[in-house]
């Protein structure tokens, strides 16, 4: 495959090979932290592509706080599940990390509560791709700002890992696609200094 500059134009190509068994969806997990939901919000309004043809050709999202059918343990055991496949983690908000996270619960398994920090730290550990969506889970946002009274900080400050950042309050949806689509493609795109797509930034 040729790449291109073009996000659509990636997204479409990658489809196609996906359509002809020249490569695979991949699977992926989105995890909505301490944010506004507002990454969410402005993927489900992409139209280039919309996110029903996302989900069908490009991914088979495993977990998401807002997307999936399943919830409560049921749900959280797809997350594990997924955590011995190779997937693509994509992480909106901040992470906070205060009395060990506890202003962020995204789950409650076998009467625990699970937060943020702790899911986060176990896809981070094991996904091939981890990819912060937005400004908050890029460098902190709004809820890492004064007092930061849960100690949100950036997921590449958490994870202390490779990220790829996709900032923007909220993140362009065509720009996440084009990224996603080319991590399919072609494996991790070329990063500028801050670690953002130089495809779009």
């Amino acid at each position: 495959m040729i790449k291109t500059n073009c996000p659509m134009e990636n997204v479409n190509r990658t489809i196609l090979d996906i359509s002809n068994n020249n490569l695979k969806k991949i699977n992926a997990i989105w995890l909505e932290t301490s944010g506004c939901a507002g990454e969410i919000i402005s993927f489900l309004n992409t139209e280039n592509p919309d996110i029903i043809y996302f989900l069908e050709k490009m991914v088979d999202l495993q977990f998401s706080n807002s997307l999936m059918a399943a919830e409560g343990e049921f749900a959280w055991d797809k997350f594990l599940d997924t955590l011995d496949t190779e997937f693509i983690l994509l992480v909106d908000g901040a992470i906070p990390i205060k009395d060990n996270g506890i202003y962020n619960v995204v789950a409650n398994y076998n009467g625990k509560p699970i937060t943020a920090m702790e899911a986060t730290t176990l896809a981070g550990g094991k996904a091939k791709y981890v990819v912060a969506v937005g400004t908050c889970a890029s460098y902190g946002g709004p809820t890492a700002a004064r007092p930061n009274l849960s100690s949100g900080i950036s997921v590449k400050d958490f994870l202390n890992r490779e990220v790829i950042r996709v900032p923007g309050c909220p993140a362009n949806p065509v720009w996440l696609a084009g990224t996603i689509a080319h991590i399919i493609s072609f494996g991790k795109p070329e990063l500028d200094s801050d670690g953002r797509p130089t495809l779009f930034y």
